[in-house]
């Protein structure tokens, strides 16, 4: 294992910087945004909605209230960790 170290590191730094050059040259070449506006008659208009009716600042009937959760039970066994060698 200790032989194939250098050489993985190296495969993971060329694979890294091949990657980011590429995404950089993908980026540079990609096609520039329109700066065109569309025209006011393109739009379409809004609907509108009828305003909601509160009175007194309540709120609507009809709804019910929320029940509370129930408690979550705490684990019983320890949680295993995920140990490596890296520092």
């Amino acid at each position: 294992m200790k032989y194939l170290q250098p050489s993985l590191r190296l495969l993971i730094l060329i694979g890294s910087l091949g990657s980011f050059a590429s995404g950089w040259a993908l980026l540079a070449h990609a096609g520039k945004p329109s700066s065109a506006e569309p025209a006011p008659a393109e739009l379409a208009p809004l609907p509108t909605l009828a305003p909601l009716n509160f009175s007194n600042n309540q709120a609507p009937t009809g709804l019910q209230p929320l029940s509370p959760l129930p408690p979550v039970p705490q684990a019983q066994a320890p949680r295993m960790r995920l140990r490596t060698r890296s520092s």
